[in-house]
């Protein structure tokens, strides 16, 4: 599952996490498949695990997310909630992160009026045209990681489309571990005023909540095959394949539908818009639209806060570290620290 609705260099860390995991176990004589009578036992060796990799050298985002990987796979077989938050193991994670901190993946980042000036000059005249202007103007409005628009619930308590936004909510991994927390607050993505780079004659359109009803609509005039919500536990995804690809599931439904796309699909959409409008993407993947739209955001006078609420980030220190490259006022500033 994890395959589909993380992005290839996540599954690629979490490979590398289990392979040294399975070789530190077999190094301590550990059989890392037990039962929930074992927790303190699995703590205790998970705690030095991480204490290993850490002494190792390795950054401190290393050693959490090796911890996030195990820890994830253990509270499913184990019948326990919130085990990467155990003392044993933040206060590893914790050392490691200030022995070598986590370095931000960009320093600079790209002008995301590269994207949005190519949709409003750019007709979106086919399906797979108005998903990808979608899917592109949603990373950048709504600061989205491509796991985020992966898991938009597809369930209609969920979901509002109203005359002058959507509102909806993410399911996050954590659902899955049945974790109350795990449905986001609600979203908002508003429809912006018409202005100058919106021409509907055309079909062009900047606006990201436009973009997404212009795809919508389009998707259900086609005709379009929804998997049934009842295949799958936790229904998500809204951006759909295009062809129609079979589907064999429990309970016993057989047929050919439209898939909602995984992470890594919706990031290599994402990739190919941002070459087309001319965004260096042997420097920048796909995943960078969470930083550029949330500078653009801050550039241009948003409030702080509401970008921080929006993107889901619970501190101005890990915002400005990590994903800011604009400069802001005083003001925002205060704002978002006060």
């Amino acid at each position: 599952m994890s395959e589909k609705w993380c992005t290839k260099s996540t599954n690629a860390g979490y490979a590398t996490s289990w392979r040294r995991w399975l070789d530190f176990c077999s190094r301590r004589g550990f059989d890392p498949i037990c039962g929930p009578e074992l927790t303190d036992k699995v703590l205790r060796h998970l705690s030095e695990f991480l204490t290993e990799l850490s002494n190792d050298g390795l950054a401190g985002g290393t050693v959490a997310n090796a911890r996030s990987s195990l820890c994830g796979a253990y509270e499913l077989l184990l019948g326990t909630k919130e085990l990467g938050s155990h003392p044993w193991l933040t206060s590893v994670v914790k050392t490691a992160n200030n022995r070598v901190p986590k370095k931000p993946r960009y320093e600079e980042i790209w002008d995301a009026s590269l994207v949005v000036g190519y949709w409003a000059r750019t007709p979106a005249s086919t399906l797979t045209a108005k998903r990808d202007r979608a899917i592109s103007l949603g990373f950048l409005a709504l600061f989205a990681r491509p796991s985020d628009l992966a898991r938009i619930s597809r369930l209609p308590a969920h979901w509002q489309a109203l005359p002058d936004k959507y509102r909806f909510r993410f399911r996050c991994p954590k659902e899955a571990r049945g974790v109350e927390s795990a449905l986001s607050p609600w979203i908002e993505l508003p429809f912006l005023p018409a202005d100058g780079l919106d021409d509907d004659t055309v079909g062009c359109c900047s606006c990201a909540g436009r973009a997404w009803k212009s795809y919508f609509d389009a998707l259900e005039s086609s005709g379009v095959k929804h998997l049934p919500l009842e295949v799958e536990a936790y229904p998500r995804g809204r951006f759909l394949s295009v062809p129609l690809a079979p589907f064999t599931g429990t309970p016993p439904i057989h047929g050919t539908f439209h898939h909602p796309l995984g992470a890594q699909r919706l990031s290599t959409v994402m990739k190919a818009v941002m070459t087309a409008a001319g965004v260096d993407t042997s420097v920048y993947k796909g995943g960078s639209g969470r930083h550029a739209g949330s500078s653009a955001a801050a550039a241009g006078g948003s409030d702080l806060l509401l970008v921080m609420r929006t993107a889901r980030w619970s501190s101005f220190k890990t915002f400005r570290k990590f994903y800011l490259r604009a400069r802001i006022t005083d003001a925002q500033r205060r704002g978002a620290t006060d």
